[in-house]
């Protein structure tokens, strides 16, 4: 998934500076990245998703549901997970000790 790098820090608040910092990676670079398009090394690419991946506030777009679990990816960073449709009804409401409030009548 390619990510528009300079939406990415808008969202996340950062600036190409503060990232730059944060990875320990010249300015100039982080720069050529952000605002010409630039494809990092494969070993700054990699430290570039770890830290994505970190520090990212996701947005998951998750597949329809067919079955117990579903394949979602962050529409932000591109970090894919798996999630689960159901939940076991037993650990709701046939736990031992549950107790649940009685609702008003009107």
């Amino acid at each position: 998934m390619t990510i528009d790098l300079k939406s990415w820090l808008q969202d996340q608040g950062l600036s190409a500076r503060q990232l730059a910092k944060e990875l320990d990676v010249p300015r100039t670079t982080v720069g050529d990245w952000v605002y010409k398009g630039a494809i990092p090394s494969p070993e700054r690419q990699a430290l570039l998703e770890a830290f994505m991946a970190e520090h990212c506030i996701h947005h998951w777009v998750i597949e329809t549901a067919a079955g117990h679990e579903s394949q979602g990816a962050c529409q932000k960073c591109g970090e894919r997970r798996v999630f689960e449709n159901s939940f076991d009804s037993k650990l709701w409401f046939g736990a031992p000790g549950a107790v649940f409030p009685r609702q008003p009548r009107n």
